[in-house]
């Protein structure tokens, strides 16, 4: 049995570093359609670079990790594959941080590409790792069952030196997928950013109703200055973008921060496919 998870873990693993080219016919009609991309788990590293003041992009190239700083040490959100934990580490220490001053590592879900590096993380860093009750049950089916830390419950807040962390459960795309919400800032301004925690729409569809009212959640819940993906390019500007303008240096002006009104066409327009999937794939029964 122990083999079996083992083996149903890496498959997913691989799975989810296949080009993104013909994944899925959802999220090729999704906001995302043309950028969404992948690629083999050798060609995942990635320099870190500095996305606000706060914040260091310190994941892969076609999976996020975020590193926030705070006044009383560091968090991360998503961990990428147990196979990358040592490139994230470096990058940590390229970022001119100690991995040792890492606190918290708050995880959007389930899948291997975010949660599959936790435990190795938390064994070098000593940092808590937090999931819903949900998502930590699939990893522990995942993982041949890894000590449970922290559970993120909805609507609750972490609050870590001078930043607050917001925990909102938006399943649908996991059984458990949690968004999060945190201050970042850029050049002495504060903006409200959102990471949702899960927007692929590969869900089977008996999670079609949990996704939609988790997307319309989170559009009911703004205004939001900034929303940032789990994957560079689910959100409304591709973070390789966002880097490439950041180093070109146009002006004061931000290019993630890119207000409500962009923010919440970004979700309509996921809606709009959303609904084409439940009147295409009805549900036929509850989640399971």
């Amino acid at each position: 049995m122990m083999r079996f998870r083992l083996i149903v873990a890496a498959l997913a693993a691989v799975l989810t570093t296949l080009p993104a080219a013909g994944q899925n016919k959802w999220n090729a009609k999704s906001p995302w359609g043309k950028t969404e991309r992948g690629g083999p788990m050798e060609s995942q590293r990635k320099k870190p670079f500095k996305l606000f003041d706060n914040v260091w992009y310190i994941g892969l190239q076609t999976v996020s990790v975020y590193l926030v700083s705070t006044s009383d040490g560091l968090v991360l959100l998503d961990s990428g594959f147990a196979q990358t934990v040592d490139w994230l580490v470096e990058n940590i220490r390229a970022a001119g941080f100690d991995p040792a001053t890492v606190k918290y590592i708050f995880v959007t879900h389930s899948h291997p590409d975010h949660a599959g590096g936790a435990a190795r993380m938390k064994q070098i860093t000593k940092a808590r790792v937090g999931l819903s009750a949900e998502d930590w049950t699939s990893v522990e089916r995942q993982q041949n069952h890894p000590e449970r830390d922290l559970v993120l419950k909805d609507n609750e807040s972490i609050t870590v030196g001078d930043t607050t962390f917001k925990f909102y459960f938006t399943p649908g795309h996991t059984a458990g997928a949690m968004s999060v919400e945190f201050p970042v800032r850029h050049m002495g301004r504060t903006f409200r950013a959102i990471l949702p925690g899960g927007l692929g729409l590969q869900y089977a569809p008996e999670w079609g109703p949990s996704f939609k009212q988790s997307i319309e959640r989170l559009r009911s819940l703004g205004p939001w200055d900034v929303a940032l993906g789990n994957h560079p390019f689910l959100a409304p500007i591709d973070l390789e973008v966002v880097e490439q303008q950041l180093s070109a240096g146009r002006g004061a002006a931000h290019p993630a921060v890119i207000g409500p009104a962009r923010i919440t066409a970004f979700f309509d327009d996921i809606l709009k496919v959303v609904d084409e999937k439940l009147t295409a794939e009805p549900p036929t029964g509850p989640p399971r």
